[in-house]
């Protein structure tokens, strides 16, 4: 990951906004902090971060949020992930309605949220290097809702376990029996068939065209399947 990939990070706690910048920054992130609205819209004016982070968390209730977050993404298409307390962890869904990219609740690892941007950053490239508009993908194990380009997908518990292992292991082909061990507990072969089904409800919950799939492919070596929209 390079140097030049820019992170504008807008908040109101100089405390948390001091920690999110020193750890993005040590993730190799060049990270303009800012705390008010109108300089973050001015600065956007002039520059083209790779990514926004709008923290959520103020005891300021003249700062809200929300508005921010509907701003931001009025005047500009880049990605913006959303941070908010613990005590607004419902929100995540209103969040990714809104158009944030992702949404994260206190308290999480630093290190997942590095991980996210790199994900979104990643996938980005991906598809301006391919000249095509690649599907955006976006999933929360929090509030376990999955958007796709914004929209949120509806997906039964077992079709998220699935997702999800293979959206941690972005780009990675897993096998049968990883993926039968990581969403039932074991991996009797019976479960074959069932393992067919669930991939095959997701293709058709997730991709434009089912029978020709871009997001979760067919894997020979060794014989099973991954997740080709965000990896590392």
């Amino acid at each position: 990951m390079e140097k030049q990939s820019v992170i504008l990070l807008l908040g109101r706690e100089p405390f948390t906004l001091s920690q999110l910048h020193i750890g993005l920054e040590d993730a190799g992130y060049a990270v303009h902090t800012m705390q008010h609205l109108t300089d973050a819209l001015a600065w956007l004016e002039r520059f083209t971060p790779a990514l926004i982070v709008l923290d959520g968390q103020s005891d300021d209730l003249a700062y809200d949020p929300w508005l921010a977050g509907h701003r931001l993404r009025e005047a500009t298409k880049h990605p913006i992930v959303m941070l908010l307390p613990e005590k607004a962890r419902s929100q995540c869904v209103e969040a990714l309605r809104l158009g944030m990219d992702d949404c994260l609740v206190r308290s999480f690892h630093m290190q997942e949220l590095i991980a996210r941007i790199r994900r979104i950053i990643w996938r980005l490239t991906e598809a301006s290097s391919k000249g095509d508009s690649f599907p955006r993908l976006a999933v929360n194990p929090i509030s376990q809702v999955v958007t796709l380009n914004g929209t949120v997908v509806h997906l039964t518990p077992t079709e998220f376990r699935l997702l999800y292992t293979l959206f941690l292991h972005a780009g990675e082909p897993l096998s049968h029996k990883y993926l039968l061990q990581a969403v039932w507990g074991h991996t009797d072969q019976n479960l074959y068939n069932r393992l067919k089904l669930f991939i095959w409800q997701l293709r058709q919950k997730l991709e434009a065209d089912p029978k020709s799939p871009v997001l979760i492919l067919t894997e020979q070596d060794p014989r099973g399947y991954s997740l080709r929209v965000e990896g590392q």
